[in-house]
């Protein structure tokens, strides 16, 4: 009985996974394939990757505690950029590898 249960979840996970499945699906496929010159693979990599990197910028986001990207001008970054302090300044006073003995 309990392996029927597992079977049961797996079957329910992976209907979760694949999502519907539109039977008219095969036709638009084609177009897609005729425009994009993408193969049914490589367009559900690309699909894939895409909304792999909405949920990481997504993630930052919620941990910036912010609901939209900032919106930031290039001449903003140009004024504040020469105020930030240099990188190798910053890598020298945090550097937790560093070995004291030396």
């Amino acid at each position: 009985m309990q392996k029927l249960q597992i079977f049961v979840y797996i079957y329910l996970f992976m209907l979760l996974v694949a999502g519907p499945v539109d039977l008219n699906e095969n036709s638009e496929q084609k177009e897609n394939v005729e425009k994009k010159g993408l193969c049914n693979a490589c367009l559900w990599r690309q699909n894939n990757k895409s909304s792999r990197l909405e949920a990481i910028k997504i993630q930052i986001l919620s941990k910036l505690r912010l609901e939209t990207a900032p919106n930031i001008s290039k001449d903003a970054i140009r004024q504040l950029l020469p105020k930030a302090p240099p990188l190798r300044e910053l890598i020298d006073q945090y550097d937790v590898q560093r070995d004291d003995s030396s």
